[in-house]
Parts: structure tokens; C-alpha cells; sequence
């Protein structure tokens, strides 16, 4: 009962008509994959923007932009994701918690423990986020950001959220705009665009 993308072929169509689609489906995705090339309708999609609170203050930060693609653009999703994942469980930061066997509670006692140690101290955190709506849109995204922070023992990730924690001593200087500026470099390096 999802919504349907810009083919307007219903997720229930292909489940019901499994049977009959799978081998067609089967050759575009081993056409695409073998010429490194996707069908322009399957790279398209409607993006809608859902909120983030309710009701929305402003466009920019209370809106979460969510992509509705072609559901033969889902089904080869989970085909490459199935592929990609179990390729990429031992390059993967050690603290991304998005992943077999790692959870949010682990990513939370994670920091809490950092913040345990650090008990007499002050912390700030820093976060990044990227649009939602596809499963493999997320998978590239860790993986296209998967060093960054590397060098930060308190850096805890959740797919696309990254927290970096700083344990400030007294009489100390704050190294997080080094954090920043290494945000900064990584996205006119990579191409991105903060938000």
C-alpha cells in the first residue's frame, strides 16, 4: 500500500505478478549492471516533502524530502543491496551503528559511556543528514562517507547521521571547528552541499 513513483506501477502488481515479472526484471537488472547504465525512468523520482514536526516552522529544516521511485527501481535496489551488503560489513566503521548485530542502543551506550568519562566536562555534538527514501541511497551514502571522522574516538553513526563528541578539559581549546572544517573540505571534495 505504498505510494507508487513516476512509473505508477503499484508494489502489489509486482508481488501479485511476481511469477511473470521476475525474469524480465532480472534481465534489465543484468543488462544495467553488465553496462553500467540505468533506464532513466528508473532513476527518477517524486519527492515529497514530509514533515519533520508538525506543523512545520520553516521549508528548509522542518521538511524532510522523501524520493518515491519506479517499484522495478525498488525490487533492483534490494537485489544490489542484498549484493553490496555482506561485501561491505568488515570496511565499515567500527562505530556505524546502522548494521547487522549494531542497533541504536548500541550507538546510544556508545555515548553514553563517552559521556560517563567525561562527566566533568562539556560536550558538543555535530550532525549531518542526507535525504531519505531509497534503501541503497542510504547503503552509498555510508559508504561514500564511511572515513570521514575516522581519527575521532567519540564519533558515533546511525546511517546518515554522524555525532562527533568532544571531552573538553578546563583551561582548553575546543578542537570541534577542526571537525567542521574537515565537513567543509570532505563535501567540496566529494562534491556535496551542506545544509
Amino acid at each position: 500500500n505504498k505510494s507508487v513513483g513516476p512509473d505508477y506501477i503499484p508494489n502489489r502488481v509486482v508481488k501479485e505478478f511476481a511469477h511473470e515479472l521476475a525474469p524480465i526484471i532480472k534481465d534489465i537488472y543484468n543488462q544495467s549492471m553488465k553496462e553500467g547504465y540505468i533506464p532513466e525512468l528508473l532513476k527518477s523520482s517524486i519527492v515529497i516533502p514530509v514533515p519533520k514536526i508538525n506543523p512545520p516552522r520553516t521549508i528548509e529544516n522542518d521538511l524532510r524530502p522523501i524520493s518515491l521511485t519506479c517499484t522495478i527501481a525498488k525490487v533492483m535496489e534490494g537485489f544490489t543491496c542484498t549484493r553490496l551488503l555482506p561485501q561491505l560489513e568488515d570496511k565499515l566503521d567500527p562505530r556505524q551503528y546502522a548494521r547487522k548485530n549494531h542497533s541504536t542502543t548500541d550507538a546510544l551506550l556508545y555515548t553514553l559511556q563517552a559521556i560517563y568519562e567525561a562527566v566533568d566536562t562539556d560536550w558538543k555534538s555535530v550532525k549531518g543528514g542526507v535525504p531519505q527514501g531509497t534503501k541503497l541511497g542510504v547503503i552509498l551514502f555510508i559508504v561514500m562517507t564511511n572515513k570521514l571522522f575516522w581519527e575521532w574516538n567519540l564519533r558515533t553513526k546511525f546511517v546518515d547521521d554522524t555525532s562527533v563528541l568532544e571531552i573538553i578539559p578546563r583551561n582548553s581549546i575546543s578542537v570541534l571547528n577542526n571537525a567542521a572544517a574537515d565537513i567543509h573540505n570532505f563535501a567540496i571534495e566529494h562534491n556535496m552541499k551542506l545544509n
